[in-house]
């Protein structure tokens, strides 16, 4: 396996690790299997660069779990409370090991991408807005931050063209959108008209704070897409799919 990843990786100039199991439900269906995706495989892979070779790692903010009445920066002691964010901090600690580096703990992300992915909030509440004109709400007080992925994209270019950021660690986020699951759904409601019914389930992960990323923003990054833009690109993006080919079929063939 090493001999292969040195194969893949010698050639390169950065390394990001995109491939994972990612969520608590996803992680705790095969404990096992998300073990060796989500920290063995990146330890395989830290253990291959070279020094002079940089790699990006995306970590989850979902580390920080439950953190009430603080706002959490990159100084906040981890703790996470499933096993996603467990891994994913594991594998964060074997990448600052490496001597080139940088780690960006990710808000919840949203928007359209060509690899689409639906077990994320926004993209969840608008889809069900969309095609079934009802959404169910629970834990609608739970504090999370949102982060567009075309924002993700740009971080990632910013710090291959920043060397300067190597070797620290960024919460990268869009401060302006920590909200409540509740303040969510009705910005979500000013762009359509939907029934909304409140259940008493519970999130599995019970991520609940509020993050801060100005560490990111004092080296001179700003996120650029906001809640809105990301709101509307996915209503025109559900909005095409016919209803033989809603996004679960679309998502098996892509």
């Amino acid at each position: 396996l090493k001999g292969k990843l040195l194969d893949l990786v010698q050639s390169a100039d950065v390394v990001i690790p995109l491939a994972a199991i990612v969520g608590a439900p996803a992680c705790d269906k095969n404990p096992g299997f998300a073990r060796q995706v989500n920290l063995d495989a990146v330890a395989n892979l830290v253990s291959v660069l070279r020094e002079d070779q940089l790699i990006i790692y995306p970590n989850t903010n979902s580390g920080y779990g439950k953190a009430k009445d603080v706002v959490c920066t990159e100084e906040t002691p981890l703790n996470p409370i499933s096993l996603y964010g467990t891994l994913k901090d594991e594998a964060e600690y074997v990448v600052r090991k490496h001597p080139n580096h940088v780690v960006f703990r990710l808000a919840t992300v949203f928007g359209y991408s060509p690899r689409h992915r639906l077990d994320l909030l926004v993209n969840t509440l608008v889809y069900e807005a969309v095609t079934n004109k009802r959404v169910e709400i629970f834990d609608d007080n739970f504090m999370r931050n949102y982060i567009h992925v075309g924002d993700i994209c740009r971080a990632f270019e910013y710090a291959i063209d920043n060397p300067e950021l190597k070797n620290n660690v960024y919460n990268l986020g869009n401060d302006s959108l920590n909200m409540s699951k509740g303040d969510l759904l009705n910005v979500i409601s000013k762009y359509l008209l939907f029934e909304t019914k409140k259940v008493t389930k519970t999130d599995p992960d019970q991520r609940d704070y509020v993050v801060s990323s100005q560490k990111l923003y004092n080296t001179g990054w700003k996120p650029q897409k906001s809640l809105k833009d990301g709101i509307i690109e996915l209503i025109r993006f559900y909005s095409c799919l016919s209803d033989d080919t809603r996004i679960l079929e679309y998502m098996k063939n892509v």
